[in-house]
């Protein structure tokens, strides 16, 4: 989870602030409110409550900068902003409901506060709350404040976010997720959920925090910081994490954010096969932050966000495996803990290409569970939001579907710690997975953050959870078709084998058998021929083979050996004939079983089936004569070769090798 960059608002940042403010607001001061002359030197920071989304509309309409768009329990929102005394004004002459909360943000850092409601009264008595509501509220701190006092409210299960402002945006309108209400246990997905294994989780949230050396780019490193702004820890975490998706086969690349010497997030993608532009994200924060000490050398962070990150890697090792209708995306965000930075500009370059994201896991600490307590865990989402909840729901009924024997809690709650938030403030539907925030652990931000104090039990059960939920949110292919193609009478195994699935002639999907013969498609149940090939034998096909929803379907081929006709050439004499002189033609092939049958064309209208011809081209030019040979392996190949009929040469004549049709 996130705190501070440590950085000051400047009183040359904050004329500069003022300066932005004017010129977005310069049409609406130039027509109908010109009070300019009454624009003062202070810049206030101001709560404006919006009443409904075209508030909202109309603001982000003049490109304003706010600090943070927040949700209540109550189903309400509000901005808080940076707002000059002119500014204050036309907000309100508009109707909006606005109060000042800070009549001057120069030298200010603002930071938003988020935990338990006894935790939050002590915040009150160490740091200067402007607001404090429902379980959050922000709190105004000076430079010189801050690093102590972070401190301080973390040892109370506070978590902390700096504010910096960023352009207001009208988020489109999105498609909900087309997501299961109420679904039936898939056998496929409880294969999956099975795969997850405790050992694996271990080494990796030990490969992040340090607990041993790793190998990046073959040299050994021990991972004992992924502070953000140590610039070779976080490029070394960042490497490993692109190592270990693009060992999967997966296409991954790095998405770089901030200037000038730019972070970067880790982006892993699982191509859908016939609905790709509909793209879900399973997301965590692979930075870590301590503040007990020097975050630019040890902040092991296992919890905080190992656990994350170590979920993701192990989802994409077997989700990999599989095949899925829609486009998966595994995503691991830096600049987290210093105001989700990494996310913020991911999202905002979703938004500004038009992405059809239809859902975001976002997964934040989940592996600390007092011993012997109730294994509990959180979900966040919006107040009522359909499409985020439509996601909680199913998260929630997976774990009840599959036995995992966690306490789900949804809560309505607009919680804005972690990589969900820029998201929902570009429109897309997220929700935050995280441990129990009433029993998390006691280690929150400090070096003590290590693999030895996290439950492994619960977290396992917790993966478990979340894995099941991306496998139906991202459209799975609920159905399998496998089996074994083996070669007639020897009974030895064909690898390399094409099986294609066809409905009404058109080959739908396709895979090739491995070394055993063996072969599987993930498939949406339906009714479908299959067609078996292989090089050297002749090819079969099955009709009418229907597959169930989570079924799997066995079917195995047998195919008879064929030796294909290969190394197809002809020679032809005399080598450039005259018009009407009779050219003789032989054919010669490298194999291939008999009998091998011959067609030729001889580009004139002419044509002969024999192996050996004569023929006479009846006027001068150049001629592309065709041959092509066949057996009843049924895979014709065909050569090409150019003829000069009367022609005087000053160049090779052309020669085409041969191919299959």
């Amino acid at each position: 989870m996130n705190k501070q960059k440590y950085v000051t608002l400047t009183t040359w940042q904050s004329k500069r602030l003022i300066v932005a403010v004017f010129i977005i607001f310069a049409p609406y001061l130039l027509g109908g409110f010109s009070r300019i002359a009454d624009v003062q030197a202070s810049v206030a920071l101001v709560r404006i409550d919006l009443e409904d989304q075209a508030a909202l509309d109309a603001l982000a309409a003049t490109g304003m900068q706010v600090y943070a768009h927040l949700y209540t329990q109550q189903g309400h929102s509000f901005l808080l902003a940076p707002a000059d005394e002119s500014l204050q004004r036309h907000l309100i002459d508009r109707g909006y409901s606005l109060r000042v909360l800070d009549a001057d943000i120069t030298g200010k850092e603002y930071y938003l506060l988020s935990g338990m409601g006894d935790n939050m009264r002590q915040a009150g008595g160490l740091a200067d709350l402007l607001i404090a509501e429902d379980n959050q509220a922000v709190a105004v701190l000076t430079p010189e404040q801050s690093q102590n006092l972070l401190q301080e409210l973390a040892s109370l299960g506070l978590k902390s976010m700096l504010l910096h402002p960023y352009p207001l945006v009208t988020a489109p309108s999105r498609i909900a997720p087309r997501l299961p209400d109420v679904f039936t246990p898939s056998p496929l997905v409880q294969e999956m959920i099975d795969q997850v294994e405790t050992s694996t989780l271990y080494d990796y949230v030990g490969d992040l925090s340090g607990e041993w050396q790793v190998v990046v780019n073959g040299v050994p490193y021990t991972m004992s910081t992924r502070y953000t702004w140590a610039d070779s820890a976080i490029k070394k975490a960042t490497r490993f994490a692109y190592d270990h998706f693009a060992s999967l086969g997966l296409n991954t690349g790095f998405y770089t954010w901030g200037s000038p010497d730019g972070k970067r997030n880790v982006i892993a993608e699982q191509p859908g096969q016939t609905q790709a532009g509909r793209i879900f994200l399973v997301t965590a924060h692979l930075d870590s932050i301590a503040l007990n000490g020097d975050p630019y050398t040890n902040a092991p962070g296992a919890d905080d966000n190992a656990s994350g990150s170590a979920a993701v890697m192990q989802i994409a090792d077997i989700l990999s495996q599989y095949d899925f209708d829609c486009t998966l995306r595994y995503v691991l965000f830096t600049g987290e803990e210093q105001g989700l930075w990494g996310s913020w500009a991911y999202a905002t370059y979703l938004n500004q290409i038009g992405e059809n994201v239809e859902g975001v896991l976002n997964l934040d600490m989940l592996a600390y569970n007092t011993p012997n307590s109730a294994k509990t865990f959180e979900l966040h989402t919006r107040y009522a939001n359909s499409s985020d909840l439509a996601i909680a729901n199913l998260f929630s009924g997976v774990n009840s579907a599959y036995n995992l024997g966690l306490t789900p809690l949804i809560l309505q709650d607009g919680e804005s710690f972690s990589d969900h938030y820029p998201f929902w403030q570009r429109g897309f539907p997220a929700i935050l997975g995280i441990e129990d925030w009433s029993d998390h652990t006691p280690y929150y931000h400090t070096t003590n953050d290590q693999l030895e104090s996290l439950d492994m039990n619960y977290y396992t059960r917790f993966t478990k959870a979340a894995l099941g939920t991306f496998a139906h949110m991202g459209c799975l292919l609920g159905a399998k078709l496998s089996g074994t193609v083996l070669e007639s009478g020897t009974g030895q195994p064909i690898p390399g084998a094409n099986v294609e699935l066809l409905q009404s002639g058109q080959v739908l999907r396709s895979t090739t058998t491995q070394a055993d013969g063996s072969y599987q498609l993930g498939l949406v149940p339906g009714t479908y021929d299959v067609r078996f090939s292989a090089l050297d034998h002749l090819s079969e096909t099955v009709a009418d083979i229907e597959v169930l929803q989570g079924q799997e379907r066995i079917l195995d081929a047998s195919l008879e050996s064929c030796i294909f006709v290969k190394q197809v050439s002809f020679s032809f004499d005399p080598f450039r004939p005259q018009a009407h002189e009779s050219v003789a033609f032989d054919a010669q092939v490298g194999s291939g079983d008999p009998p091998i049958t011959f067609s030729w064309d001889f580009d004139d209208g002419g044509s002969a089936d024999v192996q050996s011809v004569s023929h006479a081209f009846e006027a001068q030019g150049g001629y592309l004569v065709k041959l092509t040979a066949n057996n009843t392996c049924n895979v014709p190949t065909t050569t090409t070769r150019f003829v000069p009929v009367d022609l005087e040469l000053f160049f090779f004549p052309l020669i085409y090798s041969s191919s299959p049709n």
